[in-house]
C-alpha cells in the first residue's frame, strides 16, 4: 500500500516537472521571439564597447543634425507666416495702379488751391528761406530749380532786375542842403571851407573815412584860392 502511494506520488511529481519544463520552454521561445531585436543590439554593444562609443557618436549626430533640421523648418515657416501678413498689408494700403520707375523722375502738377498758395506765401513771409540766413533784410536766394522758378518768384515777385548803369561825373564839389528843395550850395567863404575842412579832419581821425574825398575837394578849393601853398 505505501508502495503505491509512493509510486503515484512520484508520478505526480514527474508531470508537475515535464509540465513545469515544457512551461519554461515556452516562455523561453515567447521572450526569444518578442525581445530578440532589442536583445541582439545591447549584446553587441556589451561585446563590443568601441563600437558602442562609435554608434552612441553616431547617434549624438543624427540627434543634433534633426533638431537642427527642425529648427530651420520651424524658422521657415515663420518667415513664411511673416512674409503672407507683409504681402497682405501692402495689398490692402496700396493703391491700385501699377508703379512706374520711370514716373517718379517727372515733375507732378501742381492741384494746390490760390487759397494754398496765400498760406504758402505767408509762411514765406514769417521765416524767410528765400533770402540769406533767413534773414528779412538778406539778399535773395536765387536758382534755377523748378520750385523757385514757377512757385516761389512768381508767388513773391522776386524776379531779380538788372541795375541800370549810371552815367555822369558825380556831384559837384562843396555842396551842402537845406530844408527848401534840392539845391546844389557852394562854399564861397575860405573860413567856412576852413571850418568845414576841420569838421571832417576830426571825423576822419574818430574811424569815419566816409567824407575822404570831400576833403580833398576842400583842399584843392583852398589850393586854388592860394590860401594853401604846397
Amino acid at each position: 500500500k505505501n508502495s503505491r502511494e509512493i509510486e503515484k506520488t512520484s508520478e505526480s511529481i514527474r508531470k508537475k516537472h515535464r509540465a513545469l519544463k515544457s512551461g519554461r520552454i515556452e516562455e523561453d521561445m515567447a521572450l526569444n521571439k518578442h525581445f530578440n531585436p532589442l536583445i541582439e543590439p545591447l549584446q553587441l554593444f556589451v561585446d563590443n564597447p568601441g563600437k558602442r562609443a562609435t554608434k552612441r557618436e553616431s547617434f549624438d549626430e543624427d540627434a543634433v543634425s534633426a533638431l537642427k533640421r527642425v529648427k530651420k523648418k520651424e524658422e521657415e515657416k515663420v518667415e513664411e507666416k511673416e512674409g503672407e501678413k507683409a504681402s497682405e498689408t501692402f495689398k490692402r494700403f496700396a493703391t491700385q495702379r501699377k508703379f512706374d520707375d520711370r514716373s517718379h523722375d517727372r515733375v507732378q502738377p501742381i492741384t494746390s488751391t490760390p487759397h494754398d498758395m496765400n498760406k504758402y506765401k505767408s509762411m514765406l513771409l514769417a521765416t524767410n528761406p528765400h533770402k540769406h540766413k533767413h534773414d528779412s533784410q538778406g539778399r535773395l536766394l536765387s536758382n534755377r530749380g523748378y520750385k523757385y522758378k514757377h512757385i516761389i518768384a512768381p508767388l513773391m515777385s522776386m524776379t531779380p532786375e538788372k541795375p541800370n548803369k549810371k552815367s555822369g561825373k558825380g556831384l559837384p564839389r562843396a555842396m551842402t542842403l537845406n530844408d527848401n528843395a534840392i539845391d546844389y550850395v557852394h562854399w564861397d567863404d575860405p573860413n567856412e571851407l576852413v571850418d568845414r575842412l576841420r569838421l571832417l579832419d576830426a571825423s576822419h581821425r574818430a574811424g569815419n573815412n566816409a567824407y575822404d574825398n570831400e576833403m580833398l575837394s576842400i583842399i584843392e578849393e583852398l589850393r586854388e584860392a592860394g590860401l594853401i601853398i604846397n
